[in-house]
C-alpha cells in the first residue's frame, strides 16, 4: 500500500469533484480511511473522471490488483471523458 500513490489518486478525485484537495486529505488522511471513501462514493457519480480516480484509490489501498483488466478499465474511463 503506497501512501504516495494514495494521495496522488486523492488529488485526482478532488480535481474531478471540484473540491479542495487539502480538505479531502484532512478528511481521509490515510489509505484505511480511503477505503471508506471509495465504499461510500462507488456508483454515486456517473463521471468517468471521478470513477477513474476511485479506481486508482482502490488500487492504492490494495483493494484491487492492478491487472491488465483494471488498467484497461481505467483507460476506458479516461478515454470517454
Amino acid at each position: 500500500m503506497s501512501e504516495k500513490r494514495y494521495f496522488a489518486a486523492l488529488n485526482k478525485l478532488a480535481r474531478a469533484l471540484g473540491i479542495d484537495s487539502e480538505k479531502l486529505k484532512r478528511s481521509y488522511p490515510n489509505p484505511e480511511s480511503g477505503k471508506r471513501l471509495v465504499y461510500s462514493l462507488r456508483g454515486v457519480f456517473s463521471s468517468n473522471e471521478v470513477n477513474a480516480a476511485l479506481l486508482e484509490i482502490e488500487a492504492a489501498v490494495g483493494w484491487v490488483e492492478t491487472s491488465r483488466f483494471h488498467v484497461r478499465r481505467l483507460a476506458d474511463y479516461r478515454d470517454h471523458r
